[in-house]
């Protein structure tokens, strides 16, 4: 630790800090921690510093400071590659990278975890892909590669 309290950092692409993000504030005060939320853009690796938001128990300030003792990371701020190695070198990270939603699921039938729970998945690049499997399972699910929280999910 940097300091008397622990400097939790929150990492998130390209977006400010929402609810989520003034309730682990709240729960990090409450604990004798401080939050800062910030983008893999703000981070200055040369000077070891965060340009981002600190909540100041009404409001979320623009702030910079060191780097965080722990950082709370997404997937999603893994697209700044050399951002998200350099940091996951130098800071604990809570959320390591394990890979998208297809990645796990190749990941998992290629090592052969719990293949009676796996559903037959495929890669869908035209509506005859959509046509023959669903010709195949009677009943599809169809999502969009880079979909979350069931946006964007149709039912066949």
């Amino acid at each position: 630790m940097t300091g008397e309290r622990l400097h939790i950092g929150m990492m998130r692409a390209n977006r400010r800090p929402g609810a989520n993000a003034t309730a682990l504030a709240h729960a990090a005060h409450m604990f004798g921690a401080d939050l800062s939320f910030f983008n893999p853009g703000g981070v200055n690796l040369d000077k070891g510093r965060i340009r981002g938001w600190r909540y100041d128990t009404t409001r979320w300030c623009r702030c910079e400071v060191s780097l965080p003792d722990v950082i709370i990371n997404d997937y999603s701020s893994s697209k700044n590659g050399k951002v998200w190695k350099t940091l996951s070198r130098r800071v604990p990270f809570t959320s390591p990278p394990i890979g998208d939603k297809t990645e796990i699921f190749e990941r998992m039938r290629d090592g052969a975890f719990y293949p009676d729970l796996q559903i037959p998945t495929v890669r869908l690049s035209s509506f005859s892909d959509v046509e023959a499997f669903l010709n195949l399972h009677r009943k599809i699910v169809v999502k969009p590669q880079d979909g979350s929280q069931g946006r964007d999910v149709f039912f066949f």
